[in-house]
């Protein structure tokens, strides 16, 4: 099935910051090293199905976990430092092999809101995550765990409301 429901969104807050939100894709999580060591393993159990994502989809039951609570399809695609991705997420014109397999149709309340956002505060959001990260205020597990649960939203218009004053943005 070729059908993708958001990728037919304006916005994909998932994956527009350059720093991935693997939120709805994990559960509870809370140990960063553990992430990490869990994206690590994919990532070389993918090395292994040579660009053969239903059979590397396929390895687990669609139902389980790692032990840090992430999805077994998120590795790393290119950089040590990047932040989980879908290894079975629809490239251009293929096959979602989430279906079946994902929720695909579920969107967090982030996701929803973001989509009725201007370009304008698209991008300001996109400046304030990256700041939080410069600065250390987050890190891949905080990131996807404030987008899944909407505080990164509250944190965001605050800022706005701060920087709306003093700079008349």
């Amino acid at each position: 099935m070729k059908l993708n429901v958001i990728n037919k969104k304006k916005y994909n807050p998932c994956i527009m910051t350059g720093y991935n939100c693997f939120g709805c894709c994990s559960v509870n999580l809370t140990n960063i090293k553990e992430v990490e060591c869990g994206i690590d393993k994919n990532t070389k159990e993918y090395s292994e199905f040579k660009n053969n994502n239903k059979g590397f989809r396929d390895r687990y039951g669609k139902d389980e976990l790692d032990k840090s609570g992430i999805c077994l399809n998120l590795i790393r695609k290119n950089d040590i430092n990047e932040n989980g991705v879908c290894a079975i997420y629809p490239k251009d014109n293929t096959d979602d092999l989430r279906f079946g397999y994902c929720s695909t149709t579920f969107e967090c309340v982030t996701f929803i809101k973001i989509q009725n956002w201007n370009e304008k505060k698209v991008s300001l959001f996109n400046f304030f995550i990256k700041e939080l990260f410069e600065q250390n205020k987050l890190n891949k597990l905080s990131f996807s765990n404030e987008m899944y649960n909407n505080t990164i939203i509250d944190k965001f218009e605050l800022w706005l409301k701060i920087n709306n004053e003093r700079d008349g943005i």
